[in-house]
């Protein structure tokens, strides 16, 4: 989930991109580090209870300079103190054509970054991508096959129920994914 986010380090702010990601996001997408690690799944089981970031590596640069220093530097994302743990693999921005992220956070932490907008525990909330990376040898037409069998189930039984959408959202909904 792409974020507009206050970043604090010393006496400097600014707004930057941020990122909601779970912690297998970096192993699912085969990204590594330059700096540091990467997210675990242990990072982001517990609600509030991991305040990590992990930098771009292009806002690792800009903003520091490429200073190895800012390991387990503490910074503050939207008012939360949280300490840098790694530096993205050089070149990675993120998932969205376009767009670059400068840092992201454990998906867990949504409630602290989006204070006004929790919605962690709402399962009908669209907030949400989910992202997948093929197994090889097999091809997408193969995995979208697997995958609409438990999915499209899913979807049909919980779309009439997302509050404030009409059935032309519903229908939309399911088609798309």
């Amino acid at each position: 989930m792409a974020l507009s986010l206050s970043f604090t380090d010393g006496d400097r702010t600014e707004r930057i991109s941020g990122e909601l990601v779970s912690g297998n996001y970096f192993d699912v997408l085969g990204v590594g580090t330059a700096l540091g690690r990467t997210f675990t799944p242990d990072d982001d089981r517990l609600v509030n209870g991991h305040p990590l970031v992990i930098l771009s590596y292009a806002f690792w640069q800009q903003r520091y300079g490429a200073d190895p220093g800012i390991l387990n530097r503490q910074v503050r994302v939207n008012g939360q103190p949280m300490t840098v743990v790694g530096v993205t693999e050089r070149g990675f921005q993120g998932v969205e054509v376009g767009k670059q992220v400068d840092l992201m956070v454990p998906m867990m932490m949504k409630p602290v970054m989006t204070p006004t907008w929790n919605d962690l525990e709402d399962r009908r909330s669209i907030w949400m991508y989910a992202i997948a990376r093929l197994k090889p040898g097999v091809s997408r037409e193969q995995a979208d096959a697997a995958i609409q069998t438990v999915w499209r189930p899913i979807l049909e039984m919980e779309a009439p129920l997302v509050p404030g959408t009409d059935e032309s959202f519903r229908q939309r909904y399911v088609r798309k994914n």
